[in-house]
């Protein structure tokens, strides 16, 4: 058994949020260049695309925890928790276990779901907000695709608990 928490240590924090940082930049020049590409985008100012980017980032959010919460409410009926750590809101479900796949599609099936909304949407509505929406939403994605990339390189990581210290793998199932 250990534990997996990210926030406790600065250095670590600080170089994640560089890596967000990075991630953002990187989504909106990849998404700009590759929608230039296949549609006409409806030029916005930076300002709008800033503000609106991050108000549309919210909603997003939001829909992605709304998400996370009934994909757990469907897996336990213990109560899920919430809680705002660094800026960032985390849903979690202390003492239930998840399996390997289980854990994976907790945490990939969300931003799966989002992306391809945001993706709808951009199709029908090609303003170049959403690509900062988009792009800040990816960046925020990182701390679940990372614990995910954590869970699956270690191969005897059999059940993962999520709670307000971060996520502890264990090897075998721990009794309840």
């Amino acid at each position: 058994m250990y534990k997996i928490d990210l926030f406790q240590n600065q250095q670590i924090m600080k170089r994640f949020l560089l890596l967000q940082f990075i991630v953002i930049l990187a989504f909106i020049v990849l998404s700009y260049k590759w929608s230039m590409a296949a549609i006409t985008l409806q030029e916005q100012n930076f300002i709008t695309n800033i503000f609106i980017g991050v108000i549309g980032f919210i909603v997003v959010v939001l829909c992605h925890e709304g998400i996370k919460t009934m994909l757990l409410k469907m897996m336990s009926v213990k109560s899920r928790q919430y809680q705002v750590k660094n800026g960032v809101l985390l849903t979690f479900l202390p003492h239930y276990y998840f399996n390997r796949m289980t854990f994976t599609t907790v945490m990939i099936m969300p931003i799966a779901l989002v992306g391809m909304l945001l993706f709808i949407v951009f199709i029908n509505l090609p303003y170049t907000s959403i690509i900062f929406t988009f792009a800040i939403y990816m960046g925020y994605s990182l701390l679940s695709l990372y614990l995910v990339f954590i869970a699956l390189r270690d191969k005897k990581a059999q059940y993962f608990e999520m709670t307000e210290a971060g996520l502890v793998v264990y090897r075998k199932k721990p009794s309840e």
